[in-house]
């Protein structure tokens, strides 16, 4: 768009590594295997929820610079 570059997908999706939620995932599979499943149920809640808004916000960010990586 700004003729930075001649693929901003890879700036897009470098940004974005940090963003994801290893730890309650793994935390999800440690309390289930632990023996505590109301505790693994939310955990694994809030890791689909933190990878939603995650994927939300990319996408939104994408729309509003209207940079798409996937459309060469």
């Amino acid at each position: 768009m700004y003729n930075i570059g001649e693929q901003p997908f890879l700036a897009m999706a470098s940004s974005v590594l940090m963003l994801v939620p290893g730890f309650p995932l793994i935390n999800a599979v440690a309390d289930m295997v632990k023996g505590f499943p109301c505790m693994g149920l939310a955990r694994w809640t809030m890791a689909s929820l933190l990878t939603l808004s995650t994927c939300m916000g990319i996408v939104a960010a994408m729309n509003v610079l209207d940079v798409w990586g996937w459309l060469l």
